[in-house]
């Protein structure tokens, strides 16, 4: 697998989700349909999620920061290790329920760098404000977690 650089996948991403974004009016969970960037706190990246039936899927890429990861394949463990400590890619499903600009969301991790997500289940809360998103996953004792943002592109 070639690692490929942050900026290729915005494009991607960008391209891909212009077929599938929603009116920024969108009402409700359908707000959340479209390309976006992550926003500070939240370490830099893009996602970009589509309706599917009854269900929403997304898929992310996100930096922690550090050097660019390099244009080759990482063959040493030890290559890989780095590599992936500095991003972090995946997609995940999740069902919606919510108004206003107040979701919540129960999120299914399909795939991720991190295998150990893999399969994991979270609930979200989620506030949409026109372009901007913020959301917090949701501890076992019902409180909310760090403060994660993200902007739409258009």
């Amino acid at each position: 697998m070639k690692l490929i650089t942050g900026s290729l996948i915005a494009t991607a991403l960008t391209g891909w989700a212009a077929s599938l974004a929603a009116d920024a009016k969108a009402g409700g969970c359908d707000a959340l349909v479209g390309a976006w960037e992550y926003q500070q706190p939240t370490p830099p990246g893009n996602f970009v999620i589509a309706r599917q039936g009854a269900k929403y899927i997304g898929v992310f890429f996100l930096t922690r920061g550090g050097p660019s990861p390099p244009r080759a394949e990482p063959s040493t463990d030890a290559e890989k290790a780095a590599a992936y400590a500095r991003s972090s890619a995946g997609s995940w499903e999740f069902t919606c329920e919510g108004s206003a600009g107040k979701l919540r969301t129960k999120t299914k991790m399909l795939y991720s760098l991190n295998f150990a997500e893999v399969g994991t289940e979270q609930l979200v809360d989620i506030e949409v404000q026109g372009d901007q998103v913020k959301w917090w996953h949701l501890g076992e004792d019902g409180k909310r977690g760090s403060l994660n943002a993200a902007r739409r592109l258009r």
